[in-house]
């Protein structure tokens, strides 16, 4: 599977360089940062990928316009879409060999679970 990793700022350069310390090997792994044009850059590289090879489009934002402009664009086009990911859930995806919707759901629940208010866990207190 091949991963595009998309996001406002530097969300996707950062996001990589995190993965990169956690795994060398991220040649299935490209981003694209939002900026003015965002929308030709999308589907230029939507036009230009392998459709033999799965795409799983990975956002920051649900909201956001980066994860808008991709949910216009799965309405044509066959991949897989994924908003508000964090580097548990792309680490688990990298690791895995994801081959389908159904896998991609079970590793996006598990993620979410990787969300702690640690306070609580603890017992702790924050005055």
């Amino acid at each position: 599977m091949r991963y595009l990793i998309a996001g406002h700022g530097d969300y996707a350069q950062g996001v990589v360089n995190t993965l990169k310390f956690f795994k060398d090997d991220l040649n299935n792994v490209d981003l694209l940062p939002y900026n003015n044009d965002f929308e030709q850059q999308l589907q230029a590289y939507l036009d230009r990928r392998d459709p033999a090879e799965p795409l799983c489009v990975v956002t920051d934002l649900v909201g956001g316009s980066v994860n808008l402009e991709a949910m216009r664009q799965l309405r044509t086009r066959d991949f897989y879409l994924i908003s508000g990911a964090n580097i548990s859930l792309l680490l688990e995806m990298l690791f895995s060999e994801v081959s389908d919707g159904a896998q991609i759901e079970e590793i996006v629940n598990a993620a979410k679970d990787q969300m702690v208010y640690v306070n609580a866990m603890m017992g702790a207190r924050s005055e």
